[in-house]
C-alpha cells in the first residue's frame, strides 16, 4: 500500500488579506426642503443657491461609488466636511425637513433609515474605513514599498473604526455597532501585524478642506438652523427738537434680510410701524480720556 503524497506548501506564502465591502445608500433629492427652508427661515432668494444645491447633491450622488484608490477616500472626505456646514444651515434641532438618510448594513443588507446627520456621518465614516481596506489589499506585500503601503492602509482603517466607536452611538445597523467595530479595529491590526510597534491613524479631515457651498447665507457662527431671528426692519432717524441730533426712530418690517422661523408661508413678514424716544443720542459727542479726538457709538441699521 502506498503510503499517502503530504501536500507540501511554499515556504514564502502570504496571510490572505480581507478587504470589507462597502455600504449602500438610496439617492435624496435635497432641493424642494432646502429651498424651503431658505425662504422660510433666511428669507433669502430660493433660487440663488440652485447651484449650490445641485453641487452638494452631485457630491453626495458620487460618494456612493467612490473608486477603491486614494481620489475614492478623497471624495468622501469632501463630502463628510460639506455635512458640518450643511447640518448647521439646514437641520434645526426642534423640527424635521422630511429628509431621511437610508443605508444598508454592509454585512447583512438589512437597511436602516435617520433623520440625523449623524448617521450619515458615520456611515461615510464606514465607507472610508472600507475603502482604506480595499486598497491595502490591492498592495504587494512582497515589496517593501507594498508592505509599507498595506500597512499604511489597515492602520488607517482601523483608526476611522476606531473613530467611529468612539463618536457615534446608538447607531441602528448591526455594522456600526459598538462590538462589531471593536472587532474590525482589531482585525485590521492583526492584517497591519508587524515586528514593530503600530499606532492606529484617525481620519485627517484637516488635509480635505472644502467651502461652505452656502456661505452666502452669512456667517455660519450666526445664520444657521438652530438659531431664530426677529422680523427684519427699516430704521428711520427722525431729528429731534433740540440741537443734540436724532431723537426717535421709527421701524417698518421688511420682507427681505434676516429672517425668523416665524414668518409666513409665503416668507414674508406682516408689517407694522412703531415709533419710540431714544433715550440716547447715537450721534452726540462722548468724552474721552483721550484728548483732541471725538468718538461716536458704532450704529449699524440693516
Amino acid at each position: 500500500m502506498q503510503p499517502e503524497e503530504i501536500q507540501e506548501f511554499p515556504t514564502d506564502a502570504v496571510m490572505p488579506m480581507i478587504p470589507l465591502g462597502l455600504k449602500e445608500t438610496k439617492e435624496i433629492d435635497f432641493r424642494d426642503p432646502f429651498k424651503d427652508f431658505i425662504l422660510e427661515h433666511y428669507s433669502e432668494d430660493a433660487n440663488q443657491y440652485e447651484d449650490a444645491i445641485s453641487d452638494f447633491m452631485d457630491t453626495r450622488q458620487a460618494m456612493r461609488t467612490p473608486l477603491r484608490d486614494t481620489s475614492g477616500i478623497a471624495l468622501l472626505f469632501r463630502y463628510y466636511n460639506q455635512l458640518y456646514f450643511v447640518e448647521r444651515r439646514f437641520f434645526p434641532p426642534d423640527r424635521s425637513l422630511g429628509i431621511y438618510f437610508e443605508w444598508f448594513d454592509s454585512l447583512t443588507g438589512v437597511p436602516s433609515c435617520q433623520r440625523t446627520v449623524a448617521f450619515e456621518k458615520a456611515c461615510v465614516l464606514f465607507n472610508m474605513g472600507a475603502v482604506y481596506t480595499q486598497i491595502g489589499t490591492k498592495q504587494d506585500r512582497s515589496t517593501a514599498k507594498g508592505l509599507d503601503a498595506a500597512v499604511d492602509s489597515f492602520l488607517r482603517a482601523a483608526g476611522t473604526f476606531r473613530y467611529i466607536h468612539e463618536n457615534f452611538t446608538n447607531a441602528p445597523s448591526m455594522d456600526l455597532g459598538p462590538e462589531m467595530l471593536e472587532m474590525l479595529v482589531q482585525l485590521m491590526l492583526a492584517l497591519a501585524a508587524t515586528k514593530f510597534q503600530l499606532s492606529l491613524t484617525p481620519p485627517d479631515f484637516a488635509q480635505y478642506r472644502v467651502n461652505d457651498l452656502f456661505r452666502g447665507l452669512g456667517p455660519i457662527a450666526i445664520f444657521s438652523a438652530k438659531r431664530h431671528w426677529s422680523a427684519p426692519r427699516l430704521v428711520q432717524l427722525h431729528r429731534g427738537r433740540t440741537s443734540e441730533g436724532f431723537g426717535s426712530v421709527s421701524t417698518h418690517s421688511s420682507s427681505s434680510g434676516v429672517s425668523s422661523g416665524m414668518s409666513s408661508p409665503s416668507g414674508s413678514m406682516a408689517q407694522h410701524n412703531n415709533s419710540k424716544r431714544l433715550n440716547w443720542n447715537p450721534f452726540k459727542r462722548h468724552s474721552s480720556s483721550r484728548e483732541g479726538k471725538d468718538f461716536f457709538e458704532n450704529v449699524i441699521l440693516r
